[in-house]
């Protein structure tokens, strides 16, 4: 109701969905329909019968290197092709990607969130939507204009937890993890597990650093 309230809202998120349905890719999430019923706009999409990741690193974590490769690479790719047609999801997190089959990683609502973040805000300037954890720094300012380095950055974040079991940075409020976001160097992954090799290491670090 909130997003509806807003027409150009509203036609932002109905132009996003209908550009993830021209996307085919494995790794993202098919979007079969979009319309509108009297008040009511929907998005008809894929049932994923799956894991999701946030779920699979707690039982899994630390991965190891052939599922962590069978999981990442998919998904950078998926992502790659969705920003060279313009999506940026700014939201990319483990609780929207689900692990299919066991090894076959889906990531969801691709387009959905990046039409919500722009608009719903509408003049709120600094307005910080996502989640917190896995934000990239320009994120975290309120950047309006995001590009896909930004979901580059939480991609980063999600193959540390992968590696190590844990987020690289945590804090005891919402603003305390900001700072921290804003202010800290990210240490490398192979500081926390010794047994990733260091070109992992370094595409890890390559993705979190702090400046886009």
């Amino acid at each position: 109701p909130e997003l509806s309230a807003s027409e150009e809202a509203t036609a932002r998120l109905m132009r996003e969905a209908q550009l993830v349905a021209r996307l085919r890719h494995p790794n993202i999430v098919r979007v079969y329909d979009v319309g509108e019923e009297g008040e009511h706009r929907f998005i008809v999409m894929e049932l994923l019968d799956g894991m999701a990741l946030d779920r699979f690193i707690i039982d899994n974590a630390p991965i190891d290197l052939p599922t962590f490769f069978g999981l990442f690479q998919p998904l950078a790719e998926g992502m790659g092709q969705a920003h060279q047609v313009g999506i940026v999801h700014r939201d990319v997190k483990p609780g929207n990607i689900i692990v299919v089959d066991g090894q076959k990683p889906v990531l969801t609502d691709f387009g959905i969130a990046s039409a919500w973040s722009a608009d719903a805000k509408l003049t709120k300037d600094g307005l910080v939507l996502g989640t917190p954890a896995y934000m990239s720094p320009e994120q975290a300012r309120g950047s309006r204009e995001l590009d896909g380095r930004s979901d580059v950055f939480s991609l980063g974040m999600m193959m540390f937890e992968a590696l190590t079991g844990q987020l690289p940075q945590t804090g005891s409020s919402f603003m305390d993890l900001i700072h921290k976001r804003l202010k800290e160097d990210i240490p490398p992954v192979d500081s926390l597990n010794p047994e990733v090799p260091e070109s992992v290491a370094q595409v890890v670090s390559k993705a979190l650093v702090r400046d886009p």
